[in-house]
């Protein structure tokens, strides 16, 4: 007769796999660190064929998880990359992509008005490497012409660009870029690839931040995906940097990924009828969304984006006492940071995501004390109109 295991070696293991016939509808979440191995001949094939980039084969959870590779393999097909890689946020994602293919007395361009976290990045952290930043605005083609006259080694575009919800031409910039042999590197997370795919358009890589549409801003998450090559490279930086995204929220960021086309079209569908509303409205200066003819980049923005998705900013007419009084007086719109929750988030970008921002380059960047950034939600637009004039009117 076999002898039953003690009490304290039957807490630790045998654990009930389900019937392989099963299927559930979602994914099972792997949340060990580590996977065991009956032997170490099984052990040493399942690390060789792991070399050789077959699937299946896991070790511990930093250098791969049965959760977040399904999350890799459904963002690679939306965005239509090769590969990808799952970060623990959307700055881990960018930072590690930057720095594994950048080093000391390398120059990367970008665009001057981007958010708020990869500008500290830029400005402060990638100089202390070394690195050389060239500010662009890349909005005017001509001006990333002159940046590239000088030898560069990347461009890093975002897109659309927060706050502003500015419009790069992606397509000519990455074209630009190309012929000069610089790596181009496009954050995607104000469109989600459902809105627009940097990587039909010529990016080598997408680095974006899975908090946002894509995950249903429920987890935190980023992602880099693109060539084959270049992922496998960003792979390997992650793997001693860390980074790794939790398979609890890779769980999270595919449940999202479920509804993203439906969200995403009433976000967009929202956003354009407050958008208009705005833009008569007494109390506002100036508007930018991207579905608006009065956009600068509106004729870019049509031929990149499927819909114009739910970003907007608007100028008051006055300066901070206005803005103040308008976010304090909203009921329904919340005044929360990050953006892409099914409820309408504002913002106030001069004392909230660009704070660290210096107030003398905000000003000239158009980052004023009266500019107010807008996350269109999915209440019924009705609520979202009346709470927005009602605030306006008290501002």
């Amino acid at each position: 007769m076999k002898k039953k295991l003690h009490m304290e070696t039957q807490l630790c293991g045998g654990w009930k796999r389900p019937h392989p016939s099963t299927t559930p509808l979602l994914p099972a979440m792997y949340q060990s660190n580590s996977y065991a191995y009956k032997t170490l001949d099984e052990f040493m094939e399942a690390g060789a064929q792991e070399m050789l980039e077959s699937k299946g084969f896991y070790f511990y959870t930093r250098t791969g998880n049965p959760t977040n590779a399904m999350f890799e393999h459904k963002i690679a097909d939306l965005e239509g990359g090769e590969k990808a890689v799952a970060f623990a946020s959307g700055m881990a994602a960018i930072a590690t992509s930057l720095l594994c293919f950048l080093k000391s007395g390398d120059r990367v361009i970008t665009h001057n008005k981007i958010y708020g976290a990869t500008d500290i990045f830029f400005e402060e952290q990638l100089p202390e490497f070394g690195i050389d930043v060239e500010w662009a605005d890349l909005t005017d083609l001509s001006q990333l012409e002159k940046a590239l006259s000088k030898p560069a080694n990347l461009l890093f575009i975002e897109c659309p660009a927060n706050p502003l919800v500015e419009i790069i031409d992606i397509p000519a910039a990455a074209k630009m870029a190309h012929e000069k042999g610089l790596t181009v590197i496009v954050d995607n997370s104000w469109a989600s690839p459902y809105v627009m795919r940097p990587l039909d358009f010529g990016a080598d890589l997408v680095a974006s931040s899975a908090s946002k549409y894509v995950g249903h801003n429920e987890a935190m998450g980023g992602y880099v995906t693109g060539k084959s090559e270049l992922v496998a490279q960003v792979d390997n930086y992650m793997l001693t940097n860390g980074g790794v995204m939790a398979p609890f929220n890779a769980l999270l960021t595919i449940i999202g990924i479920k509804t993203l086309h439906v969200r995403m079209d009433r976000h967009a569908q929202n956003a354009m009828e407050i958008a208009k509303f705005l833009e008569g409205h007494s109390k506002v200066q100036k508007i930018h969304y991207p579905g608006l003819k009065s956009h600068p980049q509106h004729k870019i923005a049509k031929r990149l984006m499927s819909n114009y998705s739910g970003m907007i900013c608007f100028w008051l007419k006055g300066g901070f006492e206005s803005a103040q009084r308008f976010m304090n007086n909203l009921k329904v719109c919340l005044l929360a940071v990050s953006l892409a929750d099914v409820c309408t988030l504002v913002e106030h970008p001069a004392t909230m995501t660009h704070i660290t921002t210096p107030e003398e380059k905000r000003e000239q960047l158009g980052i004023t004390d009266n500019l107010i950034r807008l996350s269109v939600g999915l209440e019924n637009v009705s609520d979202i109109g009346r709470d927005i004039d009602r605030a306006l009117m008290k501002s």
